[in-house]
């Protein structure tokens, strides 16, 4: 059988690596923050909206935001509450592995690490969870500018029994989501578009490290788009679902039994808007997820 490591601090660097992977800037984002700071600082750009539009605009999204997470907690409790999970088929004669499950009383082997991460949070509709007892990830994010996302995570650490091995990783997820856009106009005789998109992805992510220490080495990531849209002037809703095991939602890579693996399953939900002069257009993504198993196997190499 594939060892599991004990949970201890070694669980502060899988948290520190996926971190390092989805929490943090990259380039596009901080080139993009720079470039509106300088915009700030020399009062260049947009022409300001005057004080009893930008009140109102104000007014509006706190309405909105408010419902958009009554709609999301809906969507959650409705979902965890009836969705049958798939059971994966058992693994092969001439393979050895795990099958890991929540932490719900059942028996080990099961989910030892969350993590989630939600993009500037602006209200309740801009949220995330990781629940190792059930195996519920939920990540939901709503904006009127920018792009933002936010993501949940559950993972596991293992240690490959052969020297050299083929490991592969199949997470059994069954999800919902939707993505809504929306286009508010202040002018009715403006030519102004402005974009807005919406996503959902489902990722697999292992780093590893040396049994006797050292820095974390990506081993291996996998992202799928669940759906992903992106419009002018956009006035649409869409609900999606579906269930992933196995197919184009699998990891397959080379590992030895000389390094420990935190192997994570990741929900992203993600939205860009733009505010104009004349034109904003609003977007909300929201994901909930259950995965029932994560299954990971070794074949020697």
């Amino acid at each position: 059988m594939i060892n599991m490591v004990d949970r201890d601090d070694r669980d502060k660097l899988a948290l520190d690596a996926i971190e390092n992977r989805f929490g943090n800037q990259g380039p596009a984002s901080k080139v993009a923050a720079y470039i509106d700071e300088q915009i700030r600082l020399t009062g260049a750009g947009p022409r300001e909206i005057d004080s009893v539009q930008r009140e109102e605009r104000a007014r509006f999204h706190k309405v909105v935001g408010g419902e958009i997470a009554r709609q999301n907690q809906e969507m959650r409790e409705e979902f965890h509450s009836s969705t049958a999970q798939c059971t994966p088929p058992a693994p092969s004669t001439h393979v050895v592995g795990l099958v890991f499950g929540p932490n719900n009383g059942s028996g080990g082997p099961y989910y030892s690490l969350n993590w989630t991460q939600v993009d500037n949070p602006a209200g309740g509709s801009d949220s995330a969870r990781a629940e190792i007892n059930t195996g519920h990830l939920d990540a939901s994010r709503y904006t009127i500018k920018g792009d933002w996302s936010a993501n949940a995570a559950l993972g596991v650490w293992v240690i490959p029994v052969n020297q050299w091995c083929r490991m592969t990783v199949r997470p059994n997820i069954s999800w919902q989501g939707y993505g809504m856009m929306n286009t508010r106009s202040f002018d009715p005789n403006t030519r102004e578009q402005q974009w807005a998109g919406t996503g959902g992805y489902l990722s697999i992510v292992v780093n590893s490290w040396d049994l006797a220490g050292g820095s974390p080495n990506r081993d291996g990531e996998v992202r799928i788009p669940l759906w992903e849209r992106i419009v002018l002037n956009p006035n649409e809703s869409r609900d999606y679902a579906g269930t992933k095991y196995g197919g184009d939602y699998m990891l397959s890579m080379l590992a030895t039994n000389t390094r420990q693996y935190a192997i994570w399953a990741v929900c992203h939900a993600w939205v860009r808007g733009n505010q104009g002069f004349a034109i904003e257009t609003m977007a909300s993504s929201s994901l909930t997820c259950t995965m029932s198993s994560l299954e990971v196997a070794e074949t020697q190499a």
